[in-house]
């Protein structure tokens, strides 16, 4: 893939974006130390003494530090949680016991207006504007107020996971946002997919799209494999200019070819290489975002499994980064597979204390608050809680707009012949897959699901819709229960002749080549078409059908050609007692009464 050249590209201003209300307006005062107070006496009440300690203001939450007394269990006050709710008249509390790294117990009580985070606030961070490398994404604000930047080369994938309207679109839009105020076209490529078909409408105008938005679930596994092979083709590039990721890659300095060679260097041969490939001198970072991972589980879910299993255990290196978000976070959607690969974690509220530990490894998700508080986990350090940022729609549709008035979508023409085809069941099936079925038939002269299972390493469901393809192109015969099926392949003979034709082999490659076309009609056992099939190879490559059976030992098939004459059973009969241990009963096998008749004009 080659990214666009988009001379004169400007990035998106910050005035498309809501300008944000004074801060005066939005920070509530609460007595902290009230409230506090109302803690540590609460919890004195069950006789346990604590002592007050620090009060961390966030946007949604307030933190209050406790002491607890020498000698005091930590785990009374986190039973404590739903009498704490109730004195401080909230929803719920979440209890911190203890707070990580430090020795007190926190107690998160939610406030009583909540503290907006607007993307614009965020551009204008400075921690956005300093921020250097890598790719940042804007995620909110933590329990102090400070951003949260997230950087996807080092994550190097995202799993998000919420409930319905607990914030997960909004996230990914802000994401998507922020990458579009960092990067071009010519740096950065997008794969949206989109089950639900209404969230990523508004990116298709995008330029830095590969494709436009995907919304059939049985045409993702097509996108993704375009994606598997991307990454492929960039390590071979990598391993020809000597390097080891797309960093180096793209400040990598390309050496000129020696022109200049004399003594040993001219005896020396070039032999060409696969990896030896046209590659641009700066390949742009792929991101692939998945809004909906639920439901292609539940259609494509084994295809699907495995590609993201491949990108996030190797996509990194290439520049290849995974977001993957889901509204049912179980062990049925997110599966050991999937987040083997995936450190980085975005919780937002959900369901069930389960749901919690599928997506966190640890409980506290289910008493999120919503609309936009999440757990912020990124891997390789310590989860944090924050406020996730604000994008809406209007913002969105002003950002795209403008990039889209720069520069048209440039789409990947094999990638758009693919996923336009007319939605079938065999949509997921890829052309290579099908030629790589067919060679290992040829290769094992069985044609057979069993086979297909064994050489390609795909479960019976695939690999039988497989052999059903096979049977409407004429390559195999019908289904013959528990024997193999009957090898039809009357383009391989053809294939054969028109590769004898051009690279004008010996008499030797002929016999080889009708020997193994010959062994895969065996299979049907049908002498029949074994005689027609080595009668057209024979006529096909202008040697004569007794040379073939000679050679082949198939004595039986010439009594079923059409109408041999006695000119030609006496050939074939002087044939046969040239090879000098055929004898006359052997022979009179053949064709009874007229073959004596022949023998005796022979001896």
């Amino acid at each position: 893939m080659k990214p666009q050249k988009n001379q004169k590209f400007v990035l998106p201003p910050l005035n498309l974006l809501e300008q944000p209300p004074e801060p005066a307006s939005r920070n509530i005062v609460d007595d902290l130390k009230a409230q506090a107070r109302i803690l540590k006496d609460t919890i004195r009440e069950f006789g346990i003494e604590v002592e007050s300690g620090d009060v961390t203001k966030g946007p949604t939450v307030t933190l209050f530090e406790l002491h607890p007394a020498p000698g005091m269990l930590i785990n009374r006050i986190a039973e404590l949680s739903g009498n704490l709710a109730m004195v401080m008249r909230v929803e719920t509390v979440r209890i911190l016991a203890p707070v990580p790294g430090k020795g007190t117990v926190g107690i998160e009580v939610p406030n009583a207006a909540r503290t907006t985070v607007y993307m614009r606030d965020m551009l204008e961070s400075d921690e956005w504007r300093n921020h250097q490398g890598g790719i940042p994404v804007i995620l909110g604000r933590d329990m102090k107020g400070h951003p949260v930047i997230g950087d996807l080369a080092q994550m190097p994938h995202l799993l998000i996971a919420g409930a319905t309207g607990s914030g997960k679109t909004v996230c990914i839009n802000a994401i998507l946002a922020s990458l579009l105020y960092r990067y071009t076209p010519d740096d950065l490529r997008l794969l949206l997919i989109d089950p639900k078909m209404v969230e990523m409408q508004h990116f298709n105008s995008l330029p830095h799209l590969i494709v436009p938005v995907v919304t059939e679930s049985k045409k993702v596994p097509l996108a993704l494999d375009w994606v598997i092979r991307e990454m492929e083709k960039r390590f071979r590039a990598f391993a020809n200019a000597g390097v080891r990721n797309i960093t180096a890659f793209n400040t990598h300095i390309k050496k000129p070819a020696a022109t200049d060679r004399t003594g040993q260097d001219n005896l020396q041969t070039e032999v060409p290489h696969d990896y030896d490939i046209s590659m641009p001198d700066k390949l742009p970072f792929i991101v692939v975002v998945v809004d909906e991972l639920a439901d292609l589980m539940v259609t494509v879910g084994k295809d699907v499994e495995i590609a993201i299993a491949r990108l996030t255990a190797l996509g990194r290196a290439a520049g290849i980064h995974l977001i993957v978000a889901t509204q049912r976070p179980s062990v049925n959607v997110v599966t050991g597979i999937i987040k083997a690969n995936i450190p980085a974690r975005i919780a937002f509220q959900v369901a069930s204390i389960q749901e919690s530990r599928v997506i966190m490894d640890s409980p506290g998700a289910e008493k999120l608050l919503g609309k936009g508080d999440m757990f912020f986990e990124p891997g390789s350090s310590k989860m944090m809680r924050a406020q996730g940022v604000l994008v809406i729609d209007r913002e969105i549709n002003r950002v795209v707009d403008f990039i889209s008035a720069q520069a048209k979508p440039h789409f990947e023409e094999e990638l758009i012949q693919k996923l336009s085809r007319k939605a079938t069941d065999d949509d997921d099936i890829d052309e290579e897959l099908i030629k790589t079925c067919i060679e290992a038939i040829r290769q094992s002269n069985r044609a057979s699901v069993s086979v297909l299972q064994r050489r390609l390493r795909i479960g019976y469901t695939r690999a039988a819709r497989i052999m059903d393809v096979l049977e409407e192109r004429g390559i195999v015969g019908p289904s013959r229960g528990a024997e193999p099926r009957e090898i039809l392949d009357e383009e391989l003979m053809k294939n054969c002749v028109e590769i004898i034709n051009q690279k004008n082999t010996s008499s030797a490659t002929y016999i080889a080549l009708l020997q193994f076309t010959e062994q895969g009609s065996r299979n049907a056992k049908d002498t029949t078409k074994r005689a027609r099939v080595m009668h057209e190879m024979a006529s096909e490559l202008e040697i004569t059908v007794m040379d073939v059976f000679w050679t082949l030992g198939q004595y039986d098939i010439v009594m079923e050609l059409e109408a041999p004459n006695d000119e030609t059973l006496t050939a074939f009969t002087l044939k046969l007692r040239s090879l000098g241990n055929v004898t006359i009963q052997t022979m009179r096998a053949f064709r009874g009464d007229a073959m004596d008749g022949i023998l005796n004009k022979i001896n």
